[in-house]
């Protein structure tokens, strides 16, 4: 076994065979085996020439069913949202050797139909545990294949796919893998890869370059020729007698996708692709965490009778290896009694701000959100402990070139604790 053969079993779990080995035992009558064969040696052979070109190994499938889950897995769709949490757009990814296929969607939603996400101005509860699976509507987000980002971002920019996920990469979305370059199903005897009319072919060239013979004073002493061979490959193989499409086993989703038609998704779908497509979508709506407002001014006695078991757990909690910077800064401050924490409710509902001056003159401040079916729990209840979640911050790209990729940045803003339901953010602030 070659060096080849074995890494591709180390890659994939899946068992693998010869092209050639293949049509051996597929072909029927001798006619066409001959056809076949004649087609998988050149393939194989192209293969040896250029690792790039041609088909050598085969992964094997044993049913139809396994593929065709497999290829669902090389697709996702992107999201695109508004600031009020409406639909702005859709397009549908799927991963190729090559590249990837994109295609804008066009669905229709019921109206005032709204996807789940954390206002701009609670982003950092997305670093918590209870929020992590929300999406900011400020930035590039990306999650299970599903891709929220922020129109405010796009002002500048023409508002296509191109456009989208060049925002989207912006912020490292990891790549969908594509599929084997070719598959073999052992339930039907079929063969399947990306594009079967045309594969990549290679040959090697032999050319003879005529190069100037020069003194070491410059002068040009005469010319000489030299034998130098390199490989030449191009997309020219027709193997559509030996392989068919991928996109064949998800042919009625692919034909809704390319149509551009309005997909109804209130109608059942037995398609696997659009019944993804469904349980995506639904799983994503709901509310705006932080989108109702609050039009009175809370005092600070009224605001500690809403959330004052879980401030006291804050500050009082044990103190461990995660207790660090801001938090253990406002820990310590507020056990010695040495001033007073000024705290204000905030225009959203369930979002309150606080301030404490330290030492140096300089102020520790923050926020605490607590939805409002969680105010004020009894005695009784378990609020829970005080937990260190992360520090929230936002990436943003500082550099790169063609020779090198991008390089990013993390700025970080702050300490984020959860006690129970309720969540701090605790950041410092540095007088001028």
């Amino acid at each position: 076994m070659g060096i080849t053969e074995l890494l591709m079993q180390d890659m994939n779990p899946r068992p693998v065979k010869g092209l050639v080995e293949i049509i051996d035992e597929v072909a029927v009558s001798s006619e066409e085996k001959a056809k076949k064969l004649e087609i998988a040696k050149k393939l194989e052979g192209y293969h040896k020439l250029d690792a790039k070109a041609g088909i050598g190994q085969v992964v094997v499938f044993e049913t139809m069913a396994e593929l065709r889950e497999e290829i669902i897995k090389t697709c996702s769709f992107e999201i695109g949202v508004e600031d009020d949490g409406s639909l702005k757009g859709l397009g549908f990814r799927r991963a190729i050797e090559k590249g990837d296929v994109r295609l804008p969607l066009n669905i229709s939603l019921p109206a005032g139909t709204t996807f789940r996400a954390v206002s701009m101005r609670l982003r950092w509860l997305s670093w918590t545990k209870e929020y992590k699976g929300l999406h900011s509507l400020w930035g590039f987000t990306f999650t299970d294949g599903v891709a929220l980002f922020h129109r405010r971002q796009q002002r500048r920019e023409r508002e296509d796919f191109r456009e989208w996920n060049r925002g989207a990469d912006h912020h490292g979305y990891a790549d969908l893998e594509p599929m084997h370059r070719a598959s073999y199903v052992r339930e039907n005897g079929r063969l399947f890869c990306d594009n079967p009319h045309k594969l990549m072919s290679a040959k090697k060239v032999r050319f003879r370059p005529t190069r100037e013979d020069r003194h070491i004073s410059g002068a040009i002493m005469g010319y000489c020729e030299s034998n130098e061979d390199f490989i030449s490959t191009q997309e020219d193989e027709d193997a559509s007698m030996l392989f068919e499409s991928y996109e064949s086993l998800v042919s009625d989703d692919m034909q809704a996708i390319r149509s551009g038609s309005p997909i109804d998704l209130n109608t059942p779908l037995g398609t696997p692709l659009l019944a993804k497509l469904k349980a995506t979508i639904d799983a994503r709506l709901g509310t705006i965490v932080g989108s109702e407002s609050e039009n009175r001014r809370l005092t600070p006695t009224e605001i500690y009778g809403l959330i004052g078991r879980y401030w006291d757990e804050l500050i009082f909690a044990p103190w461990d290896e995660k207790t660090v910077k801001e938090y253990a800064i406002l820990k310590t401050l507020c056990k010695r009694g040495s001033e007073d924490v000024n705290m204000w409710s905030e225009s959203i509902k369930g979002l309150f701000g606080f301030k404490i001056r330290t030492r140096d003159h300089n102020w520790i401040k923050g926020y605490a959100y607590c939805p409002p079916e969680a105010w004020s729990p009894d005695p009784s209840t378990d609020i829970g402990q005080a937990t260190h979640e992360g520090r929230s911050g936002i990436s943003y790209r500082i550099g790169g070139s063609v020779y090198t990729s991008w390089q990013y940045h993390t700025m970080f803003e702050g300490e984020v604790i959860s006690v129970g339901r309720c969540k701090f953010f605790i950041s410092k602030e540095r007088d001028c």
